[in-house]
């Protein structure tokens, strides 16, 4: 059910009631898996009214986003050489292209994955080494030193 959480409001809104249950044939959602039960607002009546959709809404398969930062990351232009190397299909021309793309995405999002977990690597150990450097700075004594201004240099002794 969505939309709306109760499908009755009673005495201004102190009782709330909603339906629990919808009678169905036993077959039907296996017939039509994506029906969907909205309650929709009724400003007019304490019962709200109630919409049974049967929609199927297929927008495909999700797209693939290649981000231009990647192609500059070690190993991507590899990965793209061996995974159009190693493709193989025979087939009609438009479903040799899709596998082809379907291929080299696959080799791609594991090359990602790979490159990612790297780079948390890298970032982790750099947050250990900071967090030592700034338990080393804790640790240490502070000692006073003089700016040039209070030393009265002048810019040549400097550089």
């Amino acid at each position: 059910m969505k939309g709306r959480q109760f499908t009755c409001s009673r005495d201004n809104g102190r009782k709330l009631s909603k339906l629990d249950r919808v009678l169905v044939c036993s077959e039907f959602f296996n017939k039509w898996p994506d029906a969907c039960l909205r309650v929709i607002y009724g400003p007019h009546s304490d019962h709200s009214p109630l919409i049974f959709s049967i929609k199927h809404v297929n927008f495909g398969p999700r797209p693939f986003r290649l981000f231009n930062s990647w192609i500059s990351k070690p190993g991507f232009e590899e990965a793209v050489q061996e995974a159009v190397e190693s493709f193989s299909y025979i087939g009609l021309p438009d479903m040799y292209l899709t596998n082809k793309f379907a291929f080299i995405c696959g080799r791609l999002k594991s090359w990602r994955d790979n490159m990612i977990k790297k780079e948390g690597e890298e970032e982790a150990a750099a947050l250990k080494d900071l967090e030592e450097l700034e338990c080393v700075m804790e640790s240490r004594e502070l000692e006073e030193v003089k700016s040039c201004v209070d030393a009265n240099m002048d810019m040549d002794t400097i550089m």
